[in-house]
């Protein structure tokens, strides 16, 4: 898995947003729906009118409102004083660290991987754990059916200390809270079937820890 850690200043996003559910992988089909919305209605064309760079579309997946919905927004770059449209808004993506994951292949099926790689391989073993404010997907200008083609997932993280140098002073609250960070990500992200098995997993790696 090839990626990078960096530091970026905040940035302005134009964006048109809708809400979503994780409930039995709801956003599975709800999310790849609302980009065909968004390119059918006019959407994409409105953002793009409006984009400080043109080359690129993003995903945006904003953290778990509580109660298994979240919201998402097809969004592109833009100044901090663009004319905003009607049914869109402008947001500041505020300075974080973000890890940022290369994907290389066609789409839906390499951005998918990447997740699944990141979920499964990366947050469990890494220095690293997610903010749970937002993610990232960026999609440059290119040819989205070609193996060839190259995008990228921004994952707004917080280095963390790693459990073998913590004291026991609130190691259970510690673990607790990075695992549910994992898992409100995996099940944001991923279809069901494979975010309850990454689930399951976590509860048996906090189980050996704690043995």
């Amino acid at each position: 898995m090839k990626y990078k850690i960096i530091e970026k200043e905040a940035f302005y996003v134009l964006e048109k947003t809708s809400k979503h559910s994780t409930r039995d992988g709801e956003n599975n089909i709800s999310v790849p729906a609302f980009w065909e919305q968004c390119h059918s209605d006019g959407t994409v064309d409105k953002l793009i009118r409006g984009a400080s760079d043109k080359t690129l579309m993003f995903g945006i997946c904003y953290g778990s409102g509580g109660d298994d919905t979240f919201d998402y927004s097809v969004a592109v770059l833009c100044d901090e004083n663009t004319t905003i449209p009607d049914g869109f808004k402008k947001t500041m993506i505020p300075a974080r660290t973000w890890a940022v994951f290369e994907c290389v292949g066609r789409m839906p099926q390499a951005i998918q991987h990447a997740w699944r790689e990141i979920t499964t391989e990366f947050f469990p073993t890494s220095d690293y754990h997610t903010t749970g404010e937002f993610d990232i997907e960026v999609y440059p200008d290119g040819d989205t059916d070609s193996d060839e083609y190259k995008s990228e997932i921004w994952i707004s993280v917080q280095e963390t200390a790693t459990f073998d140098v913590l004291d026991d002073t609130g190691l259970d609250e510690r673990i607790n809270n990075t695992a549910k960070l994992i898992a409100d990500f995996a099940r944001e992200n991923l279809d069901k079937e494979l975010a309850d098995e990454i689930v399951s997993d976590l509860v048996d790696m906090i189980d050996n820890k704690k043995d």
